[in-house]
């Protein structure tokens, strides 16, 4: 049986409602840096340069942002596991971005990310998605706008 195709909106307005955060009262802080479960950080970022990945990685350890737009990651094993960071994509236009005035088009990808953490062994899974020409898969089903 092939996959699923389905348009679908979510009801959650809330980070934490969407991450499920508020069941396991976990807050972010939406103007900072948030450690969950003491081992994985979660900001919007800072770094854009092409190994901002990697630079995040060595000065906060593992951990994801989004503020580069660009679904990078880097992975490295130390301390006895994997160690990484990943950089989710974006949901917004790539088109007629209003600051890029000459039609110059982003470097940007179209994604998100899902990360589901143990919080007695602190081990994570951290998946990319990548949205492609309005359609998405996840879990199975492919999704579109």
């Amino acid at each position: 049986m092939g996959p699923i195709h389905r348009t679908t909106k979510r009801e959650a307005t809330r980070l934490e409602e969407l991450l499920k955060l508020d069941k396991i009262d976990e807050t972010l802080s939406y103007r900072g840096i948030d450690v969950l479960y003491d081992q994985f950080t979660v900001f919007h970022g800072k770094a854009t340069g092409q190994y901002a990945a990697k630079s995040n990685l060595d000065k906060y350890g593992c951990g994801t942002s989004g503020h580069s737009h660009r679904a990078n990651s880097f992975t490295k094993y130390a301390l006895g596991g994997l160690q990484g960071w990943w950089e989710s994509g974006c949901m917004r236009t790539t088109t007629n971005v209003e600051y890029l005035p000459h039609g110059d088009q982003p470097d940007w990808v179209n994604g998100f990310l899902s990360l589901r953490i143990n919080p007695r062994t602190g081990r994570f899974f951290c998946h990319t998605y990548f949205i492609i020409d309005g359609r998405c898969e996840f879990n199975g089903e492919i999704f579109s706008i």
